[in-house]
């Protein structure tokens, strides 16, 4: 297939109502919101607004025009700290104050939530529809009593995009250059971190932990067993909920190949293939590490038999395992091209 010039984010069509029959907002959100799934009914509005929000200002800076980013009185996380524009929700929210499960949680640090986005460059292919599912929508430094609003990998933000996406970005952009429309979702739904406490680095002989810096540390450490007990009841109590809203999205997104970025992401779509060496070396899964690029050869996903890629999760934490690829560059390229492959070989068995 003739590459196709690289695109630039104004190409970028975002979360739009009008790519694919059934993949609105509304959708979107009502997959999120139904009795006994995510979020409270009553946030319903908060969350088709921010959509409209991220639309609109898909392009915008948000430490420059923090105001374009608000919704009434719901404020930003610290614009200058956290560049990617992140919506507090806090316990104080009429739709949490009335749900003891939401007022629950949020006794909790660093709940957040990533909506789903979808987006395509100027020129989408019919039949080029790739579903990403990374691990869950992580969150540091901050503190209980608030629900954060942000997207998988900070996709609706220009300063985000600019500054700290730039491996993810790329490729995206890439896939977008070519045709592919894309989805981005999480496995995991909500998340709270649990306060690590300071190890001695070996290497530097400093104490270290991801959580210092953050000014709510302290309190978190004094809670950290009640934080670590609430974190896994969460998991635990939502894990259906999760599958269930995940099923959803592949139903009304009908994507042709699903990508994970991570082992949490692929154990959802197939844990039978990380608890079975036999299935695993089938898939060409490198089982005990994700050092390597995985599952060359595509699986299909307990939901709806789509076939399915997994990926080393590019994240900074991933650093080495990206050294041994060959970098971020190598990294995208492999990406590029075992997903090139794929709908090479489709097109081939038509």
């Amino acid at each position: 297939m003739q590459r196709r010039l690289a695109i630039c984010w104004n190409d970028v069509a975002f979360c739009p109502d009008d790519c694919i029959k059934g993949l609105t907002e509304r959708a979107v959100v009502d997959i999120l919101t139904r009795e006994n799934r995510v979020f409270p009914f009553g946030l319903t509005n908060v969350l088709l607004v921010r959509y409209r929000k991220m639309r609109d200002h898909f392009l915008d800076s948000c430490v420059k025009h923090p105001d374009f980013w608000k919704q009434g009185d719901l404020r930003l996380a610290d614009v200058k700290r956290y560049r990617d524009a992140l919506l507090v929700i806090p316990a104080t929210h009429p739709a949490i104050k009335g749900n003891d499960e939401w007022k629950d949680i949020l006794k909790n640090p660093c709940v957040g939530h990533d909506l789903p986005v979808w987006m395509h460059g100027p020129k989408p292919c019919r039949n080029r529809r790739i579903m990403i599912v990374s691990q869950d929508p992580l969150r540091t430094g901050h503190g209980a009593g608030k629900l954060l609003l942000s997207t998988p990998f900070g996709f609706h933000s220009a300063d985000y995009r600019d500054n700290d996406g730039d491996l993810l970005m790329q490729l995206a952009l890439r896939l977008m250059g070519e045709g592919f429309v894309l989805y981005f979702t999480d496995a995991m739904k909500i998340y709270n971190r649990k306060p690590e406490p300071l190890k001695l680095n070996k290497k530097t002989k400093k104490e270290e932990s991801p959580c210092k810096g953050c000014t709510n540390y302290d309190e978190c450490m004094t809670r950290c067993n009640e934080v670590g007990i609430s974190k896994r009841r969460i998991q635990r109590d939502f894990k259906s909920r999760y599958n269930t809203c995940l099923a959803d999205e592949i139903h009304i997104f009908n994507p042709d190949v699903i990508l994970t970025f991570g082992k949490p992401a692929a154990m959802t779509l197939l844990p039978t293939a990380f608890g079975c060496a036999n299935r695993a070396h089938d898939i060409g899964l490198n089982r005990s590490t994700f050092t390597n690029m995985v599952a060359p050869v595509p699986w299909r996903d307990n939901y709806s038999e789509i076939p399915t890629l997994s990926f080393l999760h590019p994240s900074r934490t991933n650093g080495n395992a990206l050294k041994t690829i060959g970098g971020a560059d190598k990294f995208i390229e492999h990406c590029v091209g075992v997903v090139n492959n794929f709908f090479n070989k489709k097109g081939k068995n038509k």
